[in-house]
């Protein structure tokens, strides 16, 4: 009886150290998963052209610079420094410094309120408070 009742403990220790060794990878894929996406942002880089833009009187154009293109999925544009600032609080997160990461992204979204990531700098801020919340 002893042997059975030491069997089932030690199997219920097993399964409890398993599964907290899945949450760590799994919040390791999160910010993998974000470094893999910021890489395939390119930065748009600031030229100075002088452009012009010709219209057909009574047709509205509305906005210049996104063209459509059949099967080509539409790219993020952000500024070099707006992807800086990203990367710089990913990598924080992911060197275990999660509250300057937070503070990071909190800052990141201040002062890019109309950047393309600012719904991932969210997903990211949530996350690390989830974390916070899980971790004694």
């Amino acid at each position: 009886m002893k042997k059975t009742a030491l069997a089932i403990l030690i199997a219920i220790l097993l399964g409890v150290s398993a599964q907290a060794g899945n949450e760590q990878k799994e919040k390791e894929a999160f910010w993998k998963k974000m470094l893999i996406k910021l890489g395939q942002i390119v930065p748009k880089k600031k030229l100075v052209v002088k452009t012009s833009v010709a219209g057909i009187r009574g047709v509205r154009y509305e906005d210049a610079e996104s063209l459509y293109w059949k099967d080509e999925e539409k790219s993020i544009v952000v500024s070099e420094e707006e992807l800086e600032a990203f990367k710089a609080a990913i990598n924080r997160a992911l060197e275990g410094d999660m509250d300057q990461a937070r503070k990071m992204l909190k800052e990141f979204s201040a002062t890019y309120p109309e950047s393309p990531l600012r719904m991932d700098a969210k997903k990211a801020i949530g996350e690390l408070k989830a974390g916070a919340l899980q971790s004694p």
